[in-house]
């Protein structure tokens, strides 16, 4: 299982906002299936999409999935 801490401060470039969030992931024994799992407080609308990327700290790496059935941003 894989946790993350979600702020404004960890977008890429960074935004102030009073949104928090936490968020799990984990993989099944055959690799093939991930669950995810999220929390989220202090949002100014409803959540429009969640996507995961794959880059160090800091930088803002390309997106790997899109977490919900929206489009992925191109």
């Amino acid at each position: 299982m894989f946790g993350a801490q979600l702020t404004g401060a960890q977008q890429v470039p960074a935004v102030a906002t009073e949104a928090r969030g936490t968020a799990s992931f984990t993989l099944n024994a055959g690799k093939d299936t991930l669950f995810t799992s999220g929390s989220f407080t202090g949002l100014s609308g409803p959540i429009t999409m969640a996507l995961v990327h794959n880059g160090f700290a800091g930088v803002a790496g390309p997106v790997v999935t899109n977490l919900l059935p929206l489009p992925a941003p191109k």
